[in-house]
């Protein structure tokens, strides 16, 4: 966002440690009733609401991330700066739905138009864990989605005797 010449920012709406329900234990590859935290956030753009987050954290590897994030931070920078972690992109998935109304008020849209509902796993690359699950929805008028499909190198593959 800033590179394009806009501000991001988040509020919190909140934070609490609880047991993983059985879903976010699946996708974090921890044992279900484990503690996570779940942190619920909505993101803005030049001061305008733009998204809706709920990331679910594995606590026992972030001790005290809930007191950390409560002031709207990068959750990103803390993983890195705070607990040594270089969060990779595991998988992640977008659609374009129509939200459920609570979110659609959340993002203060008029009626239910089209958001990017979105699901992405970061994993530790040191560690190879899971480290945190995000579920969010994005106002498909402030956010261009671009999906890139291919090898995960970047690189295109090479045709058969190409040099």
């Amino acid at each position: 966002m800033t590179a394009t010449g806009h501000t991001p920012s988040y509020a919190v709406d909140s934070v609490e440690p609880l047991r993983a329900p059985a879903a976010v234990a699946r996708q974090l590859l921890i044992g279900r009733g484990r503690t996570v935290v779940r942190l619920v956030r909505r993101g803005f753009v030049d001061g305008e609401v733009a998204s809706h987050q709920t990331m679910w954290l594995a606590a026992g590897l972030v001790p005290g991330i809930a007191e950390l994030v409560a002031d709207g931070g990068s959750v990103a920078d803390l993983l890195v700066e705070t607990f040594g972690m270089r969060p990779d992109r595991w998988w992640s998935t977008a659609e374009l739905l129509p939200p459920p109304a609570d979110i659609a008020a959340q993002l203060e849209l008029t009626g239910r138009p089209p958001a990017w509902r979105t699901e992405t796993v970061n994993r530790c690359l040191e560690r190879a864990v899971p480290i945190e699950l995000a579920q969010g929805w994005m106002r498909a008028d402030c956010f261009r989605v671009s999906l890139e499909l291919g090898p995960v190198d970047g690189r295109p593959p090479r045709a058969e005797g190409g040099t």
